[in-house]
């Protein structure tokens, strides 16, 4: 009696598809999501402070501090997609130029009418090489 190849290759791909759909659960991956990205965020550099709290509700409120403790707050909504936070309104508080190792601040901030940040193990940054805002453990901001 032979086996048809084919049997064997539907048994492989269903021993494949339940590998996939179950391995997360015992390796105990999982997709982010936007619980999983809201929390407070803060970038800083020179004396210059930038905070983002992103709520569970879709809301964030940014505080830049400057040096003097001068401040500039903007509040608005963020939405997550994939590996991106979306805002509808922002301030740009730093630049990295092209070909620069450290952030140039940019005082008084940017306002920008959007931004995207990427988001990556606690972290959200605007490109690779930038300074990013690193997340912060609950309870360890003010």
């Amino acid at each position: 009696m032979r086996i048809s190849p084919f049997k064997n290759m539907r048994t492989l791909l269903y021993a494949s598809l339940l590998v996939c759909a179950f391995g997360g659960v015992f390796i105990g991956c999982k997709r982010i999501t936007s619980n999983d990205v809201s929390g407070v965020y803060i970038r800083s550099s020179n004396g210059v402070a930038d905070t983002i709290l992103l709520a569970t509700n879709g809301i964030f409120h940014q505080t830049i501090t400057f040096t003097n403790g001068q401040q500039w707050s903007k509040t608005g909504s963020w939405s997550f997609a994939g590996e991106i936070v979306e805002f509808d309104t922002f301030y740009l508080a730093f630049d990295v130029p092209d070909f620069k190792y450290s952030p140039e601040m940019v005082i008084p901030p940017k306002a920008l009418s959007m931004e995207e940040l990427w988001v990556e193990k606690g972290r959200l940054s605007k490109r690779p090489d930038d300074l990013p805002w690193l997340k912060q453990e609950k309870g360890s901001h003010k």
